[in-house]
């Protein structure tokens, strides 16, 4: 997966200060400007990466970041940096990555408890992709009768490396025309052990 990922900055405030330009030595011509920056990922702030300062001289030009400048500078700007305030939404990143993490585990849950309740009360038309054991490929049917203890399925011709390629394949024309049984205590075994991919019920409510 190809990932966006990087650092944004963003200006947020500048005074006027009276020290002199460490270049020029004018007086009440540098400018002291205050970024913030954040850590991204697909351009959702995961983190704060501080507060940073830069001077500019209104005189000369001069510009360099507050660190490289002298200690009355970055005295200043020390002081002065505490007015500008790290945006919560800078943290957004972590709290919607637990909302996406907790809604998946919910997800495979209902998922799993559904296919339970479609294995207990199995219904013509029911289709099922699985792995049989030891297969590299998954494979499909389609439930055509249900006995007590079986259902009566029509196998897909098809196979596909992909489960949901395989759930693509569900049309009229993929099925063979000959009846084959499954017990129901193997199909649940086959649950138990993760080897149903998904079991769709068109005639779902």
């Amino acid at each position: 997966m190809f990932l966006i990922r990087g650092r944004r900055t963003k200006f947020k405030k500048a005074w006027q200060l009276n020290a002199p330009c460490p270049n020029c030595e004018q007086k009440n011509t540098l400018a002291l400007s205050v970024f913030t920056s954040y850590a991204h990922l697909f351009w959702i702030p995961f983190f704060s990466m501080g507060r940073t300062g830069a001077v500019l001289c209104s005189h000369c030009g001069y510009t360099e970041e507050v660190k490289k400048t002298n200690e009355e500078i970055y005295g200043l700007y020390n002081t002065l940096k505490s007015e500008v305030k790290i945006p919560l939404t800078y943290y957004m990143g972590f709290p919607l990555l637990f909302i996406v993490f907790f809604h998946s585990i919910i997800s495979s849950n209902d998922v799993r408890a559904e296919k339970s309740e479609y294995l207990e009360h199995p219904e013509v038309g029911d289709v099922y992709v699985f792995k049989p054991t030891g297969q590299a490929e998954f494979m499909g049917f389609r439930v055509v009768d249900v006995q007590e203890d079986t259902l009566f399925v029509h196998m897909n011709m098809y196979g596909s490396t992909s489960g949901y390629k395989m759930e693509t394949a569900d049309v009229d024309t993929s099925y063979i025309d000959f009846r084959i049984g499954y017990p129901k205590a193997e199909l649940k075994e086959w649950h138990q052990q993760n080897g149903i991919y998904s079991i769709k019920r068109k005639n779902k409510e």
